[in-house]
C-alpha cells in the first residue's frame, strides 16, 4: 500500500516554513516589524540577530510591504501634510 502522507521534513526545510509562518503573521498585522525580528532572531540561536532593516528586506523580498494604507489613507495623510505646510 502506498504512503499518502507526504514527507515534508526532505522538501521543506523547517526554517523555510518558520519564515514562511512569520512573513505571514506580520502581513496578516498579527505581528509587529519588531515582533517578528526577534522571533526570527531567537529561532535562529548562535547567529547574529536580525536587524529590523534586515527583516524589512526579507519581507519586501517576499512582496510584503511595510506601509499597508488604502487609497483612501493615503489621501487622508497627504491632505494632513498639505494642511502642515500652510
Amino acid at each position: 500500500m502506498k504512503n499518502l502522507i507526504p514527507d515534508l521534513t526532505t522538501k521543506v526545510p523547517v526554517q523555510d516554513f518558520f519564515l514562511a509562518t512569520i512573513l505571514d503573521y506580520f502581513e496578516d498585522g498579527l505581528l509587529t516589524a519588531n515582533e517578528a525580528t526577534e522571533a526570527i532572531s531567537s529561532h535562529y540561536l548562535g547567529k547574529s540577530p536580525l536587524s529590523i532593516e534586515q527583516f524589512l528586506q526579507i519581507a519586501h523580498k517576499h512582496g510584503i510591504s511595510y506601509f499597508r494604507m488604502t487609497e483612501e489613507e493615503w489621501q487622508r495623510e497627504r491632505e494632513v501634510a498639505r494642511e502642515c505646510l500652510r
